[in-house]
């Protein structure tokens, strides 16, 4: 009891001057693991974390702007008849990996004979860049040259895309030219058939970016940055507990101004544990809706609280129902029309994702690159229309049956969510009663993030929860990847009854999914802007009224950061966590400056006068908070002592199963301008 009240005391602080404790989102909702770190590769490394070590060329920034990153300026020509186009990127000098490897050309290359290839084509080939590079070249020591078979303008976006092209030092890849990075065990719904090359991972972590890999630690073991890249999971007893990084001393990027020494991701087994988590101060930062929750987010918000701040990103992807048109009943138009319009996007917003995302219309939210479109019709909420759909279509609900029926078959489908993700839990029930009140059979089928992977891409499902890749995917790689059979076999079929002439209906553009891929394939090698938006506008059209993939709400990030912590801003990805601006007050209070200096690799900060050292406040504060939990500890002992004596201080006893509990006064902080600001009528 002393230890959980000592816990308790409004005085801490959280952690160390210069260190920032976070909770963070990973693919499939709260972080179980990293896996080993390898920037080639997919599950079960994390996108958050890969982001966090490794660097691309280039950067994705607001507006759908790409920024240099490891290449300083870049320049595209394209030979006269459409063939083959040459990027050359002059790439940016004075740069180390965190082993201290020099970046240059070679170190590029490098890694390009390892994710390019045509031989890792089943591996990396699920997007169109890999497809389309012929060669690359170095042309001098800070020069490197992408030759591509023809025009392709969503280049530079997916050479923005945090994996699987970013950088790692070429000493940590295979050596042998008839080995590569990619993962010696692939995720079980990925290709294997390599057969060109040996895949044998990676032998070590570095990466040019801002944070360096440190250490993870977990319920058995600490794992070193030595030892992780050659752990492909943990064991099945084993959970992660922490997972440790140091700022990179020697950044190419002197111009963040941010002071934080050390990021700790805290890992929880529970969505429930996350929220005490903040108020009590043992965790300063919460990124992702997935990780804390619309309602726990929107509670801290309206808490009043005076030293944490609540952020909510613009949209970056887009949830939606993903239609099965290859299995009956919703081979046909009508059904699938009668489901969109059974589902109360607004309701389902205000109850379970408390507001904070706006209902969704079209399958690309608008500040989407090409998809600013109008789409009619406007699918939103229309009970009476879904069941008249549904009688049109013969679908039939008897008197005092609950399901309908056509030619004795009952309306049935297989609803598909991620049980690891906790927004898909929070909805699918409301999605489920909406459609029984038409007149389905739902049979729920809610399975972890890999298996629902799995069955996906088996075409095991009627309906599933899904949401487009997101920036900078949407909409050029996310459309691109629906015609990838190989790998994304769940919009494959979903687009299978894709129509040019559906029973009962008159279409805007018609298209069956062989025009669908055909048309996808010319805008993404289109030079004509007009022309490309023009076939924008023909594609989105044409998913959008064949309803195969029904919008639900756009998808945003959101963050809780304690007020100790300025300038945070989201990344313009989901998993972009621009921690390197952040700056911390106590560190400022301890003489550190806003901005890492040469002593960095130390520890300290320029102009810190020799250190980290605290100030009077900060050392005074420190005293006060022992003395008060001293006291308490002392207060504490009296009542075990009286406890056990049979003579509470209390009417009851409070080790008898009655619960500790106390309140600390927190009040919200308006958010910068640079994020969404959140009312409280959201």
């Amino acid at each position: 009891m002393a230890l959980l009240i000592a816990a308790s005391v409004p005085c801490a602080f959280g952690g160390p001057p210069g260190t920032l404790n976070i909770v963070t989102a990973s693919q499939g909702g709260l972080m179980t693991d990293t896996g080993p770190l390898n920037p080639h590769a997919y599950r079960p490394n994390e996108f958050v974390i890969q982001n966090m070590i490794y660097e691309g060329l280039v950067y994705y920034g607001a507006d759908g702007q790409i920024l240099p990153a490891l290449a300083e300026s870049w320049d595209t020509s394209s030979n006269a008849d459409g063939g083959e186009t040459t990027i050359t990127f002059r790439l940016r000098r004075g740069v180390t990996f965190h082993d201290g490897t020099p970046w240059n050309a070679q170190a590029c290359k490098a890694n390009f004979d390892n994710v390019f290839v045509k031989g890792l084509l089943p591996y990396h080939g699920w997007y169109d860049l890999p497809l389309r590079v012929k060669t690359w070249q170095v042309v001098d020591e800070f020069t490197f040259r992408l030759i591509l078979d023809q025009p392709y303008y969503p280049a530079l976006q997916e050479l923005a895309l945090i994996r699987p092209m970013r950088f790692l030092s070429p000493a940590h890849l295979p050596q042998r030219p008839d080995q590569k990075s990619c993962p010696t065990t692939a995720p079980v719904f990925w290709p294997t058939n390599i057969t060109e090359f040996t895949c044998v991972g990676i032998s070590g972590v570095a990466g040019t970016g801002p944070w360096i890999f440190v250490k993870k630690v977990t319920t058995q073991r600490t794992i070193t940055a030595s030892e992780v890249s050659r752990i492909i999971s943990l064991n099945s007893e084993e959970r992660l507990l922490e997972v440790h990084f140091k700022r990179n001393p020697n950044h190419w990027d002197t111009k963040a101004g941010g002071n934080v020494q050390d990021v700790v991701i805290k890992v929880f087994g529970t969505l429930s544990e996350v929220a005490p988590a903040v108020v009590s101060g043992s965790v300063d930062m919460v990124f992702g809706l997935d990780t804390i929750g619309p309602k726990e987010f929107k509670a801290l918000h309206q808490q009043d609280r005076d030293n944490l701040r609540t952020y909510v990103s613009e949209p970056l992807s887009t949830r939606f129902i993903e239609m099965n048109s290859a299995r009956p009943p919703l081979d046909s138009l009508a059904v699938r029309m009668a489901v969109a319009h059974a589902i109360h996007k607004s309701d389902i917003i205000t109850r379970e994702l408390a507001g904070l995302e706006l209902p969704a219309y079209t399958l690309f939210a608008p500040n989407v690159p090409c998809a600013d479109v109008d789409l009619w019709p406007r699918m939103g909420y229309d009970p009476e229309k879904a069941r008249m759909l549904l009688d049109r279509a013969g679908w039939l609900l008897e008197p005092g049956k609950t399901v309908r029926t056509k030619n004795g078959v009952p309306l049935e489908v297989e609803f598909l969510y991620r049980t690891t993700r906790s927004i898909e839990t929070a909805v699918e029930d409301d999605i489920r009663n909406n459609l029984q009140a038409m007149g389905f059979n739902v049979i729920n089928r809610g399975v972890p993030h890999d298996v629902w992977n799995t069955m996906g891409n088996n075409g095991s499902y009627h309906l599933a929860i899904d949401t487009t890749l997101g920036l900078p995917w949407d909409p050029h790689s996310s459309a691109g990847y629906w015609r990838n059979w190989d790998m994304n076999r769940l919009a494959f079929t979903a687009l299978t009854n894709q129509r040019v002439t559906p029973e009962g209906f008159t279409l805007e553009a018609p298209m069956n999914r062989s025009e669908l891929f055909s048309t996808i394939t010319s805008v993404l090698t289109s030079t004509n802007l007009d022309q490309r938006r023009a076939m924008w506008q023909r594609i989105l059209t044409a998913v959008h009224e064949q309803v195969v993939m029904a919008p639900l709400s756009y998808l945003v990030n959101v963050a809780v950061v304690r007020d100790r912590f300025e300038n945070f801003e989201f990344g313009h990805q989901q998993f972009d966590m621009k921690l390197r601006t952040i700056v911390d007050r106590e560190l400022l209070a301890g003489g550190g400056s806003n901005t890492l200096g040469a002593d960095a690799a130390g520890g300290t900060t320029e102009g810190s006068g020799g250190g980290g050292g605290l100030s009077d406040g900060a050392i005074a504060a420190i005293v006060v908070c022992s003395v008060v939990a001293g006291l308490v500890l002392l207060f504490a002992a009296m009542l075990v002592i009286y406890e056990r004596r049979g003579k509470p201080l209390f009417g009851q006893p409070l080790m008898q199963g009655s619960a500790y509990s106390h309140s600390t006064e927190i009040s919200h902080v308006p958010m910068p301008a640079s994020a969404k600001a959140m009312s409280n009528d959201v």
